[in-house]
């Protein structure tokens, strides 16, 4: 996802390119990586958690059956 975000944020500057993420920039119990938010901090790529994707675009509806 990251790749292709950079790729595509160096191709059309235009555009807002987001990653959609639950992970949290903090909390990384002890693990050898950093979580996505945390690259894409330093990278200046933009992340939203699904329910600020939700409250952005009001009229998405996703239904399971």
């Amino acid at each position: 996802m990251i790749i292709y975000a950079l790729n595509e944020k160096s191709k059309n500057k235009d555009i807002d390119i987001m990653i959609v993420t639950e992970e949290t920039e903090t909390g990384n119990d002890h693990k050898a990586f950093k979580k996505i938010p945390a690259i894409c901090k330093i990278l200046d790529i933009n992340t939203m958690t699904l329910r600020e994707l939700f409250k952005k675009y009001d009229g998405i509806d996703i239904e399971f059956k």
